[in-house]
C-alpha cells in the first residue's frame, strides 16, 4: 500500500454532475480504499442543503442522494470532505441510515464577497488551516482567518486575523463526526451561545445587524446535521409544524 493519504479533487462541470457521477460509477472510492487505505476529497459544490434558504440542495437532488450513499458506505475510507462554493463558513456531519455520525464535511468561505438574492448578509474574505494526524489522517483542528473589509478599506490596508480556532471556539477535542454531532446538538438548545458564535463564523465576522431569527437557526441547523433529502426534509417539517404552518407546498 502507499503510504499517506490521497486527495480526490473532483473537478465539477456541467452543473456539478459529470464528475461525481464518475466518482461514484467507476469505482473510484474502491480504488482509493485498495491502493491508499485513506483519501480527502476536495470538490467545489457541497453535498447537503443551502443552509440561508430551505429545501435547496447544492447540486441536483439525484446526485446528492447518491453521493451521500457513497460516503455512508465508505466512511472508514474518507477521512474527510472539504467545499466551497456558498463562500460562507459552515460545516456538515454525516450520519448514517442510524443516525450515526460517520463523515465529516466542511464548507470554506471565500476571499471574495458576494450575496445572493436569497441573502440578507454577504461575507468578509476568509481562509483557513486543516490540522490533522499524521498516522490516521483524522481530523484534528482548524484555524480560520479572516480579513475585515471595512477595517481594511479605512486602513488602506489589508490586515488578516486569526478569527478561531475550532476546538478552542466550540468546546471540542477534534473535527472527528461524533465530536461535530455532539456539538450540532448543543446548537440546537435555546440561545445557543456556540450557535450565535457558528453564526457570526458562517459570515466571516460580516457586520450581521438583524441576525439569526428562529427560521434562520433551523435552517442552518437542520442543514448542518442531515444531508440527505428524507432526513433534511423531515428536520424542517418538524419546525414548519411548530411554527404553525401547515402547507409547506410554498417551501419545496
Amino acid at each position: 500500500m502507499t503510504t499517506g493519504p490521497r486527495i480526490s479533487c473532483l473537478y465539477q462541470e456541467v452543473r456539478y454532475i459529470q464528475q461525481w457521477r464518475s466518482f461514484g460509477s467507476r469505482g473510484c472510492v474502491k480504488k482509493l480504499s485498495a491502493h491508499f487505505g485513506k483519501a480527502y476529497v476536495i470538490a467545489h459544490v457541497p453535498i447537503g442543503y443551502l443552509p440561508f434558504t430551505s429545501f435547496t440542495a447544492a447540486m441536483e437532488y439525484k446526485f446528492n442522494e447518491k453521493l451521500v450513499k457513497i460516503f455512508r458506505t465508505y466512511n472508514d475510507v474518507i477521512a474527510g470532505q472539504f467545499y466551497g462554493h456558498t463562500h460562507r463558513d459552515s460545516f456538515m456531519v454525516v450520519l448514517d441510515e442510524k443516525d450515526k455520525p460517520v463523515g465529516s464535511a466542511f464548507v470554506a468561505p471565500a476571499v471574495t464577497p458576494i450575496k445572493s438574492s436569497s441573502e440578507k448578509e454577504s461575507n468578509n474574505p476568509g481562509f483557513r488551516l486543516y490540522q490533522y494526524d499524521t498516522n490516521s489522517y483524522s481530523l484534528k483542528d482548524l484555524w480560520h482567518y479572516y480579513l475585515n473589509l471595512t477595517d481594511a478599506n479605512l486602513r488602506k490596508e489589508a490586515l488578516w486575523k486569526l478569527e478561531y480556532i475550532m476546538t478552542t471556539e466550540y468546546n471540542i477535542k477534534d473535527l472527528q463526526p461524533e465530536s461535530l454531532k455532539e456539538l450540532v446538538l448543543r446548537f440546537r438548545k435555546p440561545q445557543s451561545v456556540e450557535f450565535q458564535n457558528y453564526y457570526k463564523n458562517y459570515l466571516v465576522n460580516f457586520d450581521s445587524p438583524d441576525g439569526c431569527n428562529t427560521a434562520c437557526k433551523e435552517r442552518q441547523v437542520c442543514a448542518i446535521q442531515y444531508v440527505d433529502g428524507s432526513s433534511y426534509l423531515d428536520c424542517l417539517l418538524d419546525f414548519l409544524k411548530y411554527d404553525g404552518i401547515q402547507d409547506s407546498s410554498n417551501f419545496l
